[in-house]
């Protein structure tokens, strides 16, 4: 048996790898994954891709070792930033963050989702003091390729929406969004 286990972590759109012991409890890997990237482990929420491709929460030492069991090689994990009422309010976001926004945008297939764009980087891009309506023109003037390499939003939102909406994720956004294909 391994004495390590090899962990890829997505946050946002950053990835990272590490190595933690082989019995580490969930707790443990949940402090270490949050000090990569200086964030607190109550605002996040840790799911890993299994073998059939879902993504499942992980919550305590039972699920972290079903992971384990399923992923063997190499496992997985995506943190994801959990909602509160005042950031889905639009008040400022973690650390002082600039708030997120909402927008509509339509996709080459004619369809809808609702995206939630960064506020700091609407910020840099000179689009923070937009109006509604021609922050929703200005977005959907880009592809979404795009949105997802400049950090407007995050990769692994819009593969959400997408699937909510009953569609495929085309494998490219799979790929931006950190998404692994088995």
């Amino acid at each position: 048996m391994q004495s390590v286990i090899s962990v890829k972590v997505q946050f946002q759109n950053e990835m990272r790898r590490c190595d933690v012991g082989q019995g580490t409890n969930f707790d443990a890997l949940l402090k270490h994954l949050c000090s990569m990237y200086s964030i607190d482990s109550t605002s996040v929420t840790v799911q890993y891709k299994d073998n059939e491709g879902d993504m499942v929460t992980m919550r305590d030492d039972s699920d972290l070792t079903c992971a384990i069991r399923c992923c063997p090689d190499v496992l997985r994990c995506h943190l994801i930033e959990k909602q509160t009422a005042s950031s889905d309010a639009g008040a400022a976001g973690a650390f002082g963050a600039p708030p997120r926004r909402r927008v509509m945008y339509t996709r080459r297939t004619g369809t809808e989702i609702e995206l939630r764009l960064h506020g700091a980087i609407l910020a840099a891009l000179g689009y923070d003091n937009m109006d509604d309506d021609t922050l929703h023109e200005v977005i959907n003037t880009w592809k979404m390729p795009h949105l997802i390499k400049t950090g407007l939003v995050d990769g692994s939102e819009v593969v959400e929406a997408i699937r909510a909406n009953g569609e495929e994720v085309p494998p490219r956004l799979m790929r931006l969004s950190g998404g692994w294909q088995q």
